[in-house]
């Protein structure tokens, strides 16, 4: 998973391309127009001097046609609801976790303290899922290219930070952020591209992903151990005294289905808890996954305490959100001044 999230990290750099559009130019026959054609002509001709008389209104037009565009993000309820480009893997991932945890329901439960453990850090996980899939990682607002290009692709700040200039969204991105080629925007202190989850993790939505590794570390290891005690209180009548014989003989009875989710929720538990041992140490340290896998030297430490509060009690608004109310009170604008 790390190698695989190294290359998509590698990709987000090299996806940053400046597109040119070149006019192909078509000589046609000169013919006399007719009347019509003549007076259609003129009316074009005072349409482009009209908006050429206001270049700031041309100008915000275009700002509002290319704000609209969020890459491959679908966004839903006035920015509400944001998901990135693999929801379909966002989908899958819940049957992932669903389907299993309604088998051990059917073949391995039988006290009422598993069905309700079970059932919490179920409900824990899928919720810190569908919210880090659905959650604006950071998005920054694209811009259109603009008058005159910056000559330089980084910047200084007053407060020591340095900005990049990101080619494919024509903004000044902050010193932590990143372009992403599968979603196609620019996002606040990116970490990686999750596939599980279907969109980034980035500023916003990082304290979701965390939680989802938690929770899903803690499910799996719950299921584990209710799958070894059940196969060995089902084994407890068989009368060979090897182990493994008593172990597995639980399977030859009505518990055909619990070492299949042992060994599911093991493989589980190995790789989400890998993960979530990383992540914890990365966020004391207060690093990225991208800054940690290239080796970023400069060091955004600021203690535990602060480190811990600045992932789980960011405030920071969203900004696809604000624009897309700030659009819409500009159209209702537009509409009453039409109206009136």
């Amino acid at each position: 998973y790390s190698f695989c999230t190294l290359l998509r990290i590698e990709m987000s750099d090299d996806a940053e391309i400046e597109t040119v559009s070149a006019k192909e130019l078509v000589t046609e026959p000169t013919t006399e127009p007719n009347k019509k054609e003549a007076e259609r002509e003129a009316d074009d001709e005072d349409i482009e001097l009209i908006v050429d008389e206001d270049p700031i209104l041309s100008r915000e037009t275009q700002l509002d046609e290319w704000n609209t565009d969020f890459g491959q993000t679908k966004v839903y309820f006035d920015g509400r609801a944001v998901f990135g480009a693999d929801f379909n893997m966002l989908l899958c991932t819940i049957s992932l976790i669903a389907v299993p945890v309604g088998l051990f329901f059917i073949f391995v439960a039988h006290y009422p303290f598993e069905y309700i453990i079970a059932t919490s850090l179920m409900i824990m996980s899928l919720s810190s899922l569908v919210m880090t899939g659905s959650t604006d990682p950071g998005i920054m607002i694209k811009q259109p290219p603009p008058l005159s290009p910056p000559t330089e692709i980084t910047r200084d700040n007053e407060d020591g930070t340095i900005e990049k200039w990101c080619r494919t969204c024509n903004i000044w991105r902050s010193e932590r952020g990143s372009h992403c080629p599968y979603c196609g925007n620019c996002v606040h202190k990116f970490d990686h591209h999750c596939s599980w989850t279907g969109t980034c993790i980035g500023l916003r939505n990082y304290r979701f992903f965390v939680t989802f590794l938690l929770t899903t570390s803690l499910l799996a290891l719950f299921i584990s151990v209710c799958c070894v005690i059940e196969l060995n209180r089902a084994s407890d009548d068989d009368n060979s005294n090897d182990a493994i014989t008593r172990f597995f003989s639980g399977a030859n009875k009505s518990l055909y289905l619990a070492p299949i989710i042992l060994i599911y929720a093991l493989c589980i538990l190995c790789c989400v808890c890998g993960m979530c041992f990383q992540h914890s140490s990365l966020i004391i340290a207060n690093r990225t996954t991208k800054e940690d896998l290239r080796y970023v030297e400069r060091s955004y430490d600021k203690g535990v305490v602060i480190n811990l509060t600045e992932v789980f009690c960011d405030d920071t608004p969203s900004a696809i959100k604000e624009h897309l109310k700030l659009k819409k009170s500009r159209a209702a604008e537009g509409a009453t001044f039409s109206g009136t």
